[in-house]
């Protein structure tokens, strides 16, 4: 009897790729099955849509769930996504973490907005069961979306629109699709956003933060009181991107806590190996209100702190005066738990939002840190010199050592020595200076923190 004639070559390698081309942790089909599909449509003239759905702030269930209740959240937000698609030629393509695209063959931008509403709104709607009678009731995604062959006639270049698109939904606030527009000014920002934020998620996967640090000096003698860290990450040209460029962008993307554990652990380390641990030298550490704000953040925080040889002494803790009165119930919690443990406290940057001289009494704080715009015009306002000696006299009535910032000329350091302050910093006294082994290295990435 004779045997059926063999399917051409090209189709027997698309069955075997579609056939092996499923993820092994939701069963859906993988990159490599996208890949075959769009490029295959492109071929024949086709035309259709891609949506990138993103779980937001992912990151946080497998921190404080684990990685196992993370994998079962992927499971079934892919089967909702299954589901929702049906039966029709959609499909949904799980690419790794929390990555989902739908390919729907066909659709234009119309159809491709509708259906992501669609998917956004099941979402939202889902409650998922971590364990025992634990829920994950607040879920929520977002999402961007590209047509083809308009914006890109291959995977790759497809992939990267919709990357783009994907985070400018989440930089508009999560909860949202929003379509890929190229030639725009919108894109111009978009793109380099984007690049920022690769940049850090690259400097945060790869463990290498780096660390600077300037002193607070007594102004009397100009003797260092206690170092200042301040956090830098590598940028693509050999050199560092300064903080003012990324905190933001790392707070509107969820990194924030991330940074402020990392910079935390890396400091830790750095004081381990140098001896510094059990001596009076002392480093201050500026914190996120969203850090602060987050029990389970300040648990981790706390167990680290435990774990080290660092006595907690050798550390200040500083949250500017915005975020500490944008939850003032938690800045207390906060403050009572690290003092327990025996850790100083800052309030940073007094004097540029409410600069309520009340909660001077209700803050435990043990330094006062006068917002540097401030400092920088008391040679010159005499207001701001009224409020200085003011803020000064009360501080240190409650017992509170005053820090102005930004002292950068003689000028303003008479005026504070004639008002009676007794702290500064700023480049007058020194510039930030990479923080450093005493061998003269600069310490080396931290090969074990990755929160994910």
């Amino acid at each position: 009897m004779s045997q059926p004639p063999e399917p051409p070559e090209s189709e027997r390698g698309h069955s075997a790729a579609r056939e092996g081309s499923i993820d092994p942790l939701t069963g859906l089909p993988d990159r490599y099955a996208l890949r075959l599909a769009v490029e295959s449509s492109v071929r024949d003239g086709g035309r259709g849509a891609l949506i990138a759905v993103n779980l937001d702030h992912f990151r946080y269930v497998n921190d404080n769930f684990g990685h196992q209740v993370g994998d079962r959240l992927l499971i079934s937000v892919g089967g909702l996504l299954r589901d929702l698609v049906g039966e029709g030629d959609g499909v949904v393509h799980h690419l790794g973490g929390d990555e989902f695209v739908i390919h729907l063959p066909g659709a234009l931008r119309e159809q491709a907005g509708e259906a992501a509403d669609r998917m956004l709104d099941v979402v939202c709607h889902h409650r998922f069961q971590t364990s025992g009678e634990q829920a994950v009731t607040n879920l929520s995604a977002s999402a961007g979306a590209v047509l083809y062959p308009f914006h890109g006639d291959n995977l790759s270049s497809l992939l990267t629109n919709l990357d783009l698109a994907l985070y400018e939904a989440k930089a508009l606030g999560r909860n949202r699709c929003v379509p890929f527009e190229p030639g725009t000014d919108r894109l111009r920002v978009t793109r380099q956003r984007t690049s920022m934020a690769r940049m850090l998620r690259d400097a945060l996967d790869a463990h290498r933060l780096v660390l600077f640090s300037q002193p607070v000096v007594r102004l009397a003698d100009r003797m260092p009181m206690h170092h200042e860290v301040l956090v830098r990450i590598p940028d693509d040209g050999g050199g560092y991107l300064l903080p003012g460029s990324f905190l933001a962008l790392a707070e509107s993307l969820s990194m924030i806590q991330e940074l402020d554990l990392g910079v935390v652990d890396h400091l830790l380390e750095f004081m381990e190996r140098n001896g510094q641990a059990g001596r009076k030298l002392r480093y201050c550490v500026n914190l996120s209100g969203a850090s602060i704000g987050d029990r389970l953040w300040v648990g981790r925080l706390t167990k680290r702190l435990r774990a080290s040889q660092v006595v907690p002494g050798q550390l200040v803790f500083e949250v500017s005066e915005t975020a500490a009165m944008s939850d003032v119930d938690a800045t207390l919690a906060f403050i009572r738990r690290l003092k327990a443990l025996g850790c100083r406290f800052a309030l940073g940057d007094f004097g540029a939002g409410f600069s309520s001289l009340r909660y001077l009494t209700r803050f435990e704080v043990d330094y006062l840190k006068v917002a540097g715009r401030c400092t920088r015009e008391l040679a010159t306002d005499e207001g701001q010199r009224i409020f200085f000696k003011v803020l000064n006299d009360a501080a240190r009535g409650l017992k509170k050592q005053v820090i102005a910032e930004w002292v950068e000329s003689p000028e303003v350091l008479r005026v504070l020595l004639d008002l009676g302050a007794e702290y500064g910093q700023g480049y007058l006294f020194r510039r930030p200076q990479l923080l450093v082994d005493s061998t003269g290295l600069a310490p080396p990435a931290h090969p074990a923190i990755r929160i994910v």
